[in-house]
């Protein structure tokens, strides 16, 4: 093999040329998700063969394997990462054509690099690049130590057997497809039977155009032959030539021949077989599959570059993405991953980076719903999630929670912990975002939201419209006299005919319920997180508190927002929400409209999708860009319409299981797709975010019997089966 570097303004590519006189390159380019979005909208990847030449013959090489390479990324899970350890695709795209003139060999071979970079020139011209750019598919061209690897001369270090064969120090056995299925097939059968195959094999699939004269001709003669059937099988045959020969005619349909191979690989010889045989018949969905024998080693011949197609089948150009190897169920490159990220394992068992902050799509507003029955592992993802971005120096949260279920992930790091009760100030003052530098109709529609949830009666859906006019013109004449201490005592003192006033009055200084909104104002000066622990209010008689404390949770929020740097991030986090939502409603729909202007942040979590949609508003739904969904709940067609889900989607859900202790599955719905993931956990992972009764319980009871133990050392206990 003969090879030399060729420069252009995009790519700075290794071409090679070889003792036949074939030219060619190679790329390796990344994985596209399966279950991306758009991954198969305009037949995909079929798209740059279909739109070449039928002289260039196109491999496309998939390997499927256990990373050994293991890039960390500085997340919070890196230690976890490496030791639940990640599979992953490797894929190659050889582009190849056959050159005629022997004086241009010659010349190639006298080293004449003008001659040889107007052969790749010409060659490169043939070839559209085009979808790969589009799709934002990551290009790499290949080296020549590459190109060593995948040529026909590692053939002659092959030690071939019966029914595999030997290179180096591994052994490896193909499968190849004899004969299509005949029918058409869903390009995400192959990613799917792929991970069914498991890690360790590789897919190869040549293409290539066939001249559409030359095919008609062929058809025409094998219709004649079919007319004289006499069986159904040859009947069917004659069906199908005539399909193809209309869809050429009339359609103006390409057709390829295709050369399919599936081999797998591994140190133990008698295993590689096993797996083999097991995946022939996996494969079967396909179409015919055969284990290659010792007698013919032209299938394994044809995964080399430079190879002719030596077992082939010929198909229309709308079926070529069901035997395009690209596509898996692997994490896109679309968007950079972060130190704030968290990590988890797809269906290939590769691992995604999941950034809140997508700030690279414009259609994200960095908020997120999550929705699962209990014990499905949401407070397990949020814990996961909140270690991730407490990476971020520039990044803070106000977390909201009704059983207590983060006070451990909390107590790890030095933060402001609020536990609220009834008899106990805290510290919360809604009207200190007088003093933020903030429009003062803003300041008035935050207020005004606040003193709503005060005074609404708890049969009232909606306050009337005159009494909230009054609120408004009270809290603007409020406002405009820049009082000296804000607050709520002072400004039901300055207001006028306020109405409900001796509702009010209750949650002023003298008033039953005064402790709730006095103390001292919270300082500027925050930790990272500020946690929110209802713990001690949460039974249904105190909902009125409850949602008096959410609202000027919310208005704290806000001022924050306004009052922060630029660049800090401040993510609102609230668990079991059906407890604030419902008294705090149209405040909750308030922030959430214009969050991302503000470079915050809300994730509300609940156990049911009804548990956010007020007076069958479900806006706190539709507002959000990211949906993490553990289960379904309700009605089908209504869950369906909630979240804009297909049957196929809903089903997906369904089939939602976890283990505890070990993963938890749920569906991510975003701008990227509809993708399944696992949030795989390390023993120590799970211990350290597990708000399972039994579990807490293990741990209270371990903690009573060794007092000096650390939360960590109770964790390494408790991983190894102690207790």
């Amino acid at each position: 093999m003969f090879s030399k570097k060729w420069e252009s303004e995009n790519l700075s590519l290794e071409a090679y040329l070889t003792a036949d006189r074939k030219i060619g390159f190679g790329l390796k380019v990344s994985t596209i998700d399966a279950e991306k979005a758009d991954c198969f909208s305009g037949r995909g990847i079929s798209n740059l063969i279909i739109s070449d030449s039928d002289k260039i013959l196109v491999r496309i090489i998939s390997n499927f394997g256990v990373s050994r390479d293991f890039k960390l990324n500085g997340t919070a899970r890196d230690e976890a990462l490496e030791e639940l350890g990640r599979c992953c695709f490797t894929n190659y795209l050889f582009f190849e054509k056959q050159l005629k003139a022997t004086s241009v060999l010659r010349n190639l071979f006298s080293s004449n690099d003008k001659i040889f970079e107007e052969e790749v020139a010409k060659f490169l011209n043939e070839i559209n690049l085009s979808w790969l750019k589009e799709k934002e598919v990551e290009i790499e061209p290949c080296s020549i130590e590459e190109y060593r690897f995948f040529s026909l001369d590692v053939l002659d270090s092959v030690e071939v057997n019966r029914t595999s064969f030997r290179f180096n120090s591994l052994f490896g056995s193909t499968v190849r497809l004899w004969e299509p299925l005949g029918q058409h097939i869903s390009p995400n059968t192959l990613p799917l039977l792929r991970q069914s195959l498991g890690p360790d094999h590789f897919v190869s699939t040549t293409f290539k155009k066939k001249n559409k004269a030359k095919m008609l001709l062929s058809l025409k003669k094998r219709q004649k032959q079919s007319e004289l059937a006499t069986n159904r099988v040859d009947a069917i045959r004659n069906e199908g030539i005539q399909a193809a020969q209309e869809d050429m005619e009339i359609h103006n349909a390409e057709i390829f021949e295709i050369d399919m191979n599936v081999v797998f690989y591994g140190s133990k010889k008698e295993e590689v077989e096993k797996r083999a045989y097991e995946g022939r018949g996996k494969l079967k969905v396909l179409g015919h599959f055969g284990v290659e024998h010792n007698t013919s080693f032209k299938a394994f011949t044809g995964t080399r570059i430079g190879a002719p197609v030596n077992y082939s089948f010929v198909e229309e150009e709308k079926d070529l993405d069901t035997y395009i190897p690209i596509y898996g169920f692997s994490p896109s490159k679309l968007y950079s991953q972060t130190k704030r990220s968290l990590p988890f394992h797809r269906l290939s068992n590769d691992v995604e980076y999941f950034d809140l902050y997508k700030e690279h799509d414009a259609n994200s507003n960095f908020s997120a719903v999550v929705i699962g029955k209990m014990g499905r592992g949401k407070s397990v993802l949020l814990n996961s999630l909140i270690d991730c971005m407490l990476m971020d120096e520039d990044l803070k949260i106000m977390l909201v929670d009704v059983k207590g279920s983060f006070k451990r992930t909390v107590s790890r790091y030095s933060n402001k912990v609020y536990s609220l009760e009834l008899g106990k100030a805290t510290g919360l003052n809604p009207f200190r975002v007088i003093k933020e530098s903030m429009d003062t109709n803003k300041k008035v529609e935050l207020l005004k939201e606040f003193i709503k949830v005060l005074v609404k009666k708890p049969d009232e859906k909606y306050l009337d419209s005159e009494i909230v006019s009054i609120i408004e013109q009270n809290l603007k004449n409020y406002i405009e006299s820049n009082p000296a201490k804000p607050g709520l005592t002072d400004f039901v003192k300055f207001s006028k005919d306020l109405p409900r006033i001796e509702t009010l009055r209750r949650w002023c200084t003298g008033g039953a319920l005064e402790m709730i909104f006095s103390g001292n104002v919270m300082g500027s000066k925050d930790p990272q997180i500020t946690y929110f622990n209802f713990e001690d209010i949460s039974t249904a008689s105190d909902s009125e508190v409850s949602g008096a404390v959410i609202s000027a949770i919310l208005c704290e929020y806000y001022a924050k927002l306004n009052s922060k740097p630029t660049a800090e991030k401040l993510v609102f986090i609230v668990d079991e929400t059906p407890f604030f939502v419902t008294e705090s409603f149209d405040f909750f729909k308030l922030i959430n409209k214009n969050i991302r202007k503000l470079n915050g942040s809300m994730i509300l979590a609940a156990q049911s999708s009804s548990d956010l949609i007020v007076n069958n508003d479900q806006s706190l739904i539709d507002n959000v860009s990211t949906y993490f969904l553990f289960s379904v709940d309700g009605a089908k067609e209504y869950y369906k319409e909630v979240f804009k889900l297909s049957d196929f989607d809903y089903e997906r859900i369904l089939a939602c299981q976890g283990e505890t202790g070990d993963f938890s599955t749920f569906m991510l719905k975003d701008g990227l797709g509809f993708r399944k993931c696992y949030l795989r956990l390390t023993k120590s992972e799970y211990w350290k975010a597990t708000s399972r009764a039994i579990d807490i319980e293990k741990l209270e009871s371990l903690k009573k019997a060794v007092p000096l133990l650390s939360d960590n050392e109770c964790y390494e206990i408790l991983k190894r089966g102690g207790m």
